[in-house]
Formats: structure tokens, sequence, C-alpha cells
């Protein structure tokens, strides 16, 4: 038999969604008009049944349902969210089957759909959503840029599987939900970077802030007149003794320019002079026992008795003298006025001083002491002069203490053996640690920690400390260095 062309009637108000099994699925039902005549006219007597035919590409059908003997049908459990082609056939009782009817092409609708949100910072909002066909959303980050110490996070835009979107900025995005989709929103890193300089000097080249990780940062030192570049501390890369670095910022970086003096005068070294230590001698007058006392013009001395040398404990407090008559020269001459910070501290002094003297006591024994060391005595003397003098103790290994007194002026420190008596003006940087290298270089011994202070009513109140195994860069600077509250007397 030859049968005719079937017409396949779609009725939309038919087609429903349905759940199966818990899981979404769509059910469509299908109705057509029966045949009634051969394909050569002739009435048709022997219809036995229709074969639905249907598929997700046109004219491609994976899937037939033999309906039977009926002019409707449903299809059921198809997975929603696809587009499915339909055509349909009928048979004779031979089993003679017609030609295709006209395709019929249908959409099934998800009713629910899922945004899965995905953010590495986190900060999403709302993040994840399931929400009906055909919503509109509109989705941010809210914690862009994101610091954490010394990295910072920034959200730069964000990237849709499966539906559409509008990015309306790198932190917000705009879209009209119709699949099950994916929005990962991207993140870039950023590393901070600082460039530190060093007491007298400067560094130029890339600035401090963040840079992007796997960038790079530039920086140049140079040094100020009568210094030289000494070489970077901190995260370093690439050559330290290098007055130029280039560096890759695959980690947070901070480096620190170090700087030394260089073109400096030779160090000023005298022996003994000025009454360096204090000296006593006795002369005899009308008036009695005369004391002649030699010492430094500005020093404050203890002048102390006693009668039994064999006693340490056995001088008492004395009296008290301060130095103020300048010691005349050798040849009588007027002195020449101090050439350098050494002379200027150290100026000798004469002075004649009358003792009480006890008349039961038919021995006595004299001797004068000051009451803190010279570098202390130069401070006082040099600041009543006008010098920027700091005081500063520099501890050796053994518990080993030295003062010395640095004068900004001269850009050197004074320093006196106390052993030897004998002065010396050393040039140095400015900073704790300079001056703390310069003095442990010039007595062969390594220092183990350096600290300011400042010198009251015979109690050492320190200013600001510094360790040798430290980095330089974690030294306090001058300029804000703040005065302890522990008093400590050494």
């Amino acid at each position: 038999m030859s049968t005719t062309r079937l017409r396949i009637l779609l009725f939309g108000c038919l087609a429903v969604e349905c759940h199966v099994s818990g899981l979404e699925a769509a059910c469509v039902t299908l109705a057509w008009d029966p045949p009634t005549n051969n394909t050569d006219g002739t009435p048709l007597t022997d219809l036995a049944g229709y074969k639905i035919y249907y598929g997700t590409a046109s004219l491609t059908y994976s899937n037939i349902v033999n309906v039977g003997l009926v002019t409707t049908a449903a299809v059921v459990n198809l997975p929603t969210g696809l587009t499915y082609f339909f055509a349909a056939t009928c048979y004779d009782t031979s089993s003679n089957e017609s030609d295709f009817s006209a395709e019929l092409v249908w959409t099934s609708l998800l009713s629910n759909v899922s945004l899965t949100v995905n953010s590495a910072q986190g900060g999403a909002v709302p993040g994840t959503v399931t929400a009906n066909y055909g919503t509109a959303l509109s989705q941010a980050v809210v914690n862009s840029p994101l610091t954490a110490g010394t990295t910072q996070y920034v959200c730069t835009g964000a990237a849709v599987l499966g539906n559409a979107f509008t990015a309306v900025s790198p932190t917000n995005v705009t879209l009209t939900l119709t699949n099950n989709a994916t929005l990962t929103w991207q993140w870039a890193t950023n590393y901070a970077f600082a460039r530190v300089s060093g007491t007298n000097g400067s560094v130029s080249g890339s600035a401090s802030g963040w840079v992007a990780a796997g960038g790079s940062a530039t920086v140049m030192a140079t040094a100020n007149a009568n210094y030289h570049f000494g070489r970077w501390s901190g995260d370093v890369q690439g050559d330290a003794n290098s007055a130029a670095l280039t560096l890759t910022l695959d980690r947070p970086r901070t480096v620190t320019a170090n700087f030394a003096i260089t073109a400096s005068p030779p160090n000023i070294t005298q022996a003994s002079s000025g009454g360096i230590p204090p000296v006593v001698c006795l002369a005899l007058a009308e008036e009695g026992v005369k004391m002649g006392i030699w010492g430094t013009v500005g020093a404050d001395l203890w002048v102390q008795t006693s009668s039994n040398l064999a006693n340490p404990l056995a001088w008492d407090p004395g009296e008290n003298l301060s130095l103020t008559n300048v010691a005349p020269s050798s040849d009588g001459t007027p002195r020449a006025a101090p050439q350098n910070a050494l002379e200027a501290a150290f100026v000798p002094a004469f002075q004649w001083f009358t003792p009480t003297v006890d008349p039961s006591c038919p021995v006595r024994f004299f001797r004068v002491a000051m009451p803190y060391d010279h570098a202390v005595l130069a401070g006082n003397v040099l600041k009543s002069k006008g010098y920027q003098t700091r005081l500063i103790v520099v501890r050796l290994p053994g518990e080993t203490l030295h003062d010395v007194c640095y004068v900004g002026e001269d850009k050197a420190y004074v320093d006196c053996s106390e052993d030897r008596f004998l002065l010396a003006l050393n040039y140095s940087g400015a900073t704790i640690r300079e001056i703390a290298d310069d003095y442990g270089g010039f007595v062969s011994m390594n220092w183990t920690s350096a600290s300011e202070f400042v010198f009251t009513n015979g109690v050492r109140e320190l200013v600001s400390t510094v360790v040798k195994t430290d980095s330089p860069s974690s030294d306090p600077p001058l300029a804000i260095a703040q005065a302890s509250s522990i008093a400590v007397n050494f």
C-alpha cells in the first residue's frame, strides 16, 4: 500500500513540565488528524497505527515510539533545557509505512536554573543562586582590593560558562539566567614593594607601593657628598653591592640602601693631655696645705681623703670641685683656639684647692676622681659650647661596655682609652650601627649591641638600641628616637 503524508499538530496547552523520579523532566503531548487516502488517491481502509520519531537534531531521530492506532500520544521523560525535533509516520496491516510527516520543533524550557558562583578570595554577592528561567540577576564582588599583610588581591573580571552575561565593571556583571551556568570571578595578585634609604644618601627608581606579581621594580642608590654606597639589605635580588638593582616581585620585597662615610680626613689621635686623668699635687703655703689639681675645663671632681690606704672602703665622700681655670701653656703664651672637637672637649685646666684638714689625724691621703667617664665629659663640655653631641655605649664580648661621644659637626666620635688615656677623634657615619662598626674595627673586636643614651644626675637613660645581628632595616631612625622609660645605672 501507499499512504498519504500525515499532518501533525502540537497542542501547546498540553505540553507540560513534570518531575519524574525526583529529576526535572519534560512531557509533551502530540496530536494529529488521521489520513483517509492512499498516495494514489484511493480510500485508506487498512490503517493499523502510527509511529512517533524524535531527537535533538533536525531529521536525525534517535528515538522511535510505536503508539498504535491513536491520534494523540505523550512523549515523557524528556531532559529539560533542550530543543527536540518530532515527526510521525503511519503504517497499514501489511506493515507498509508512510514517509515522515512535516517536522515539528519544540524547545523544553527549564523551570528552575542555577548559577554556581566561584571566587578564590570570597566576597561574592549574592553568590550561588537557583532561580526561575529568565530571571535577571546582578552579581558583584564587594571585597576588592583585598589586603593580607604585604599581599594584595584585586578582582579583574568574571567568566561565565553556559550563559550570556554583561560585564558592567571588573567587580559587577548582569545576566538573564536561561541555563545552568557557572560564574568564576578572576583575581590578580600584587606584592608590596618598598624602597628605603639609609642616612647620608637617597634612593630613586620605582616608587614604593603595590606591584603585580611577577612584575619588576628598579632602584638606584645615590650617596651624599663625602659618603659612598655600601650595599643593599633586605629582600635583595642580584648583586647587593651594585647601586642599581632590578627586582622581580615574585614575593613582597623591601630593600634598604646603606651608605658609609668616605673621603674623611684622617682620625686625630693624641696622647694624654689636659689633665687626663685628673691628678693632684700638694704644696705648702703660709695658709697651710694647698692642692694643685690638673684636669679638664668643665670636669666635676670629687676630692676624697683617707687615713688608711690598705682599706679601699676608707675613702670618705670628700668635697666637690668644678674645674674652670684654663691651665697656662708650657711657655706661658696664650693657648691657641681649638681646631677640632677633640681639642674643644679637653681644654687643660689647673686649679688650686684648699682641702678641709682634720688636725686630729696625723696622716691623710688625698685623691681626685671623676664620677663619669671621659665620653660623658666630652658630651657635657661640647654641648655647653653649642656642639651637637650624642652619647653611644658599645657592648663588646665579655660584658665589656665602652662609651663614645659622637659630634655631629665633625661627623666623628670622641673616644678615650681609659687604660692608656689615649684620646682619638674617629670619623664615621652618624647611625648607631655605623659608629659601633667603626669602633669595633678600631679595637679589632666584634660588637654585640649598641645604644644611644643620655646621662643625667649620675643615671644613664637609654634612648634606642641596635643589635648587630638584626637587619639594618630594623634600626631605629635617628630622627624619631624616643627616650626609654628604663633608667640603667652602669
